[in-house]
């Protein structure tokens, strides 16, 4: 649903995998990095800024967190 978005609005173009016939290949437009290049550095300057709210060490346990939850959702959706 978010890449028929992102493709309707020429940010994204899919192809078929050639290395799976079942799957898809999504790739940014030149419109779409164009984007990106535009808000990307707004939302590191939020996340930086919601960051600093935790200490060093908290930040440090939230990125483990983060991985071993991202880790999970990646072995779960095989």
């Amino acid at each position: 649903m978010v890449a028929n978005k992102l493709e309707n609005r020429g940010l994204v173009t899919r192809q078929a995998n050639p290395g799976d016939g079942r799957g898809k290949l999504v790739a940014l437009t030149d419109a779409g990095r164009a984007l990106i290049e535009t808000v990307l550095p707004h939302h590191l300057e939020t996340e930086l800024g919601i960051i600093a709210a935790l200490s060093a060490e908290e930040q440090t346990v939230l990125a483990d967190l983060l991985q071993r939850l991202s880790t999970a959702a990646s072995i779960g959706m095989r």
